[in-house]
């Protein structure tokens, strides 16, 4: 990746008592895969993601909060745009935009309203 993001998939694996072999196995993925989502050297794909947090039960923010962190840069960088072309309008569908994005961040960890 092209950054560090944080994973605490091994922490809680550790926690439980399971061997790479066992949470592989469990999460319908190879050894070397999971190896390479605890070590950070690949993104984690969403069906993995959800299937960590069932074994777990932890939000997948819990064992990957850098990863989360990333997403949510990006997407708030995505969000400003939009949210200026929309802040001035006043017709129905910019409104319900404007509340969805104003409302981004209280779903997001830590971030500034827009």
């Amino acid at each position: 990746m092209a950054r560090h993001v944080t994973s605490y998939l091994r922490t809680h694996r550790l926690r439980w008592g399971l061997s790479c072999a066992e949470l592989a196995n469990l999460l319908g993925i190879s050894k070397s895969s999971l190896i390479r989502y605890e070590l950070e050297l690949r993104p984690i794909p969403a069906r993995v993601l959800v299937a960590c947090e069932l074994v777990f039960g932890v939000p997948g923010s819990e064992l990957f909060p850098g990863f989360y962190e990333a997403i949510e840069d990006a997407l708030m960088a995505r969000a400003l745009p939009l949210h200026a072309r929309v802040a001035d309008r006043n017709d129905p569908f910019s409104r319900k935009k404007q509340a969805l994005l104003e409302a981004m961040p209280g779903r997001l960890s830590g971030r500034p309203v827009l």
